[in-house]
């Protein structure tokens, strides 16, 4: 991972995807609370990493979620000092079902 790198290095026990492909890099982890995140850099992104808030269903697949009080959108040009807080953030969101 040349730019995802370090934030590979957060929350290391829920990472549920490390993902490189020719230009694109992404990091995905997935919360005991049902919740999870991906970071991604790639064309789209202006290769800036980006964050992006993810509910899993009982089948374990992602998708993005737009309504919590981390974020309506995605978070564009995340730092890894605030991947830190956010994703602490994400770990602790409450109403989500226990998937693991």
């Amino acid at each position: 991972m040349e730019r995802l790198g370090k934030f590979a290095e957060i929350e290391k026990e829920h990472i549920q995807d490390l993902r490189r492909e020719f230009d694109a890099e992404a990091v995905t982890w997935k919360f005991p609370n049902g919740y999870g995140a991906s970071i991604a850099s790639n064309q789209i992104t202006q290769f800036t990493p980006e964050l992006a808030v993810l509910k899993y269903d009982e089948m374990g697949e992602s998708s993005l979620v737009y309504d919590t009080p981390i974020t309506n959108d995605v978070v564009p040009g995340i730092n890894v000092g605030d991947a830190k807080v956010l994703l602490g953030r994400i770990k602790n969101l409450k109403g989500a079902r226990n998937v693991e």
